[in-house]
């Protein structure tokens, strides 16, 4: 009940379409032929497909999506064509079609907890989904890239199960963060609007990462920004103008984050080599700006 599908893929022979494959908002997935998807379409089941009337002709296209560009199974073949079809992906104990399978593409992640992934589906389009329900998935072998493993934590007698890349590693995938109200923020977009505190230095200085082994120089009246992550990042005056506004909220996405300042330090002209505690940091104006990573 209440399962919307999407379409991921055809089966062809020649070039006439046999049968679409669909995936269900559940993980169901279904093979249906051309007459069963006109009927799921006009009952607003499957939410990329839609029909087109010509006459007499019922004609079936995409719905933000080209039907073309979906990955092809040729039935004469028994194969998938071309270099578009996605990579078959097993655990060890079921494996499944392609098409009915999801990839992971991003973590969604709490402080230092992940309580979520993105996944992609065949036909390209993402989806959040809750920790839980993703290993789900990957238990029934619905993950391209991951599959689920038994651990047992050290000092514990219970195993769960935890997510392992196949052919990847999980925790090197880009990063989606949630903030201490719930909001998730996708700092990997590009042009992405984000809420951060920033201060305007009344000196020349060095900023130091520890972890990257990196510096960046700045001067008096360059900004000293602290990114979504709770990084610390430098901000020209002349960017700072074009990027940077007073933001009318009261907090922003860093303020979950503080805990990384001790990953940096700063070194102002004249002053000891100090990192900043995270009380300072929060006396800093919420500003919104783009791209500060």
């Amino acid at each position: 009940m209440n399962v919307v599908y999407r379409v991921t893929g055809r089966y062809m022979a020649g070039s006439e379409i046999s049968a679409y494959h669909l995936v269900g908002s559940d993980g169901s997935s279904l093979v249906v032929n051309r007459d069963k998807a006109i009927l799921m379409i006009s009952r607003g089941l499957i939410e990329n497909m839609r029909v087109q009337y010509s006459g007499d002709s019922v004609i079936i296209r995409g719905k933000g999506i080209n039907l073309n560009n979906l990955p092809v199974f040729d039935i004469n073949k028994s194969q998938f064509r071309g270099t578009n079809a996605p990579q078959t992906g097993t655990t060890k104990k079921t494996s499944s079609n392609p098409l009915s399978q999801y990839r992971i593409t991003k973590r969604i992640m709490y402080k230092t907890s992940c309580v979520g992934y993105v996944v992609q589906d065949a036909s390209g389009r993402e989806a959040k989904l809750n920790r839980d329900k993703t290993i789900s998935f990957a238990v029934k072998g619905l993950i391209a890239n991951a599959e689920a493993q038994k651990y047992t934590p050290s000092g514990s007698t219970e195993a769960r199960l935890i997510l392992r890349g196949v052919g990847c590693d999980l925790k090197s995938l880009p990063v989606i963060l949630v903030d201490m109200n719930g909001n998730i923020v996708d700092t990997t977009k590009k042009n992405q609007s984000v809420t951060v505190r920033a201060t305007q230095s009344r000196r020349s200085g060095i900023l130091y990462c520890h972890s990257k082994k990196s510096t960046k120089t700045f001067s008096a009246g360059d900004y000293i920004v602290c990114t979504p992550s709770g990084g610390l990042n430098i901000l020209g005056n002349t960017d700072a103008r074009e990027k940077m506004q007073r933001a009318v909220e009261s907090s922003a996405i860093c303020d979950t984050y503080l805990d990384n300042l001790k990953d940096y330090s700063v070194e102002f002209l004249g002053q000891p080599r100090q990192t900043l505690p995270a009380n300072v940091v929060m006396r800093w104006p919420v500003v919104t700006i783009v791209n500060a990573r």
